[in-house]
């Protein structure tokens, strides 16, 4: 869902909360699961992010805040 509005551009802003631990596989969902990209030229159409914001959270989390710009 979250590629989806990302290549339809429905988000303002996205946040992402950055968890110390290594997670990872062949079927380990993503943070943007959907449709694969197949060349350069569709990275254009998923959108641009200015990071607007990063804040230390316990436990060593970070949020980083990013405003879409494209």
């Amino acid at each position: 869902m979250n590629g989806l509005f990302l290549r339809e551009k429905l988000f303002d802003f996205v946040d992402v909360v950055v968890a110390p631990a290594l997670i990872g596989g062949k079927d380990t969902a993503t943070l943007i699961d959907g449709r694969s990209l197949r060349s350069k030229d569709e990275l254009s159409g998923l959108g641009v992010l200015r990071l607007i914001e990063a804040v230390p959270l316990r436990g060593s989390y970070v949020r980083l805040r990013y405003q879409m710009i494209g």
